[in-house]
């Protein structure tokens, strides 16, 4: 566990971090970031949230659900395979909106990518403001491998623009953020292994501004 702490003011804020994304090499070069692991979920994360348009198997990166798990199950990076999209927990506690066992809106926090937007990258609802040290995160809707049990036509999704979780039908195109079980890849020692919690950017924005002033009145 780390902390993240910022003087803004004059006044020592404290951001208390739930745990880290820890930096994964899966092509042999340890200058280059393919992965992190989010040792919260026991994941590995793709470093690239839209590498079907990255890798050349779709133009922009969207595919209906059929193609979107058939591609990602058959994909092997850094010698390894199983890569998945990620879990929609039912029911989930944290929605702000419950019907029995059908668990949706904003606020879900206990599925993979809900953990992911609210928790590690601390996203408040309405606005992706932070995606944290990943690339091509688009503000849109992704795909979920869980299907929707009631009408398995359907299956869920998390929309990264602003933290909302529904149901979509299966031939909807949707984006893939690629993810694999476990901690997979070589671990590389970098200070890219960002803390879950981090200070937003205005809250460094501020803590520079405050520091430049006292230099100043220091002259």
């Amino acid at each position: 566990m780390k902390e993240m702490i910022a003087i803004v003011g004059g006044l020592l804020v404290s951001h208390a971090a739930h745990g880290e994304l820890l930096a994964r090499d899966l092509d042999g070069d340890s200058n280059t970031i393919e992965a992190y692991y989010d040792d919260v979920l026991d994941v590995t994360w793709l470093a690239d949230a839209n590498y079907a348009q990255t890798s050349g198997h779709s133009v922009d990166g969207l595919m209906d659900w059929d193609e979107a798990v058939a591609w990602v199950g058959g994909l092997t990076l850094g010698g390894f395979t199983a890569w998945r999209l990620p879990d929609t927990t039912q029911p989930d506690g944290g929605c702000d909106t419950q019907s029995g066992n059908f668990s949706f809106g904003y606020h879900c926090n206990a599925s993979e990518m809900g953990s992911l937007f609210y928790d590690t990258l601390s996203n408040g609802v309405g606005s992706l403001s932070n995606a944290g040290p990943f690339g091509n995160v688009i503000p849109d809707v992704y795909w979920s491998a869980t299907e929707y049990v009631s009408a398995t036509t359907n299956s869920w999704f998390f929309n990264f623009a602003g933290g909302y979780q529904y149901i979509s039908l299966k031939s909807s195109l949707n984006y893939a953020w690629v993810v694999h079980s476990g901690d997979v890849g070589a671990e590389v020692s970098t200070s890219s292994d960002v803390p879950i919690a981090s200070a937003p950017g205005w809250l460094v924005l501020a803590a520079l501004s405050s520091l430049t002033a006292m230099r100043q009145l220091r002259r």
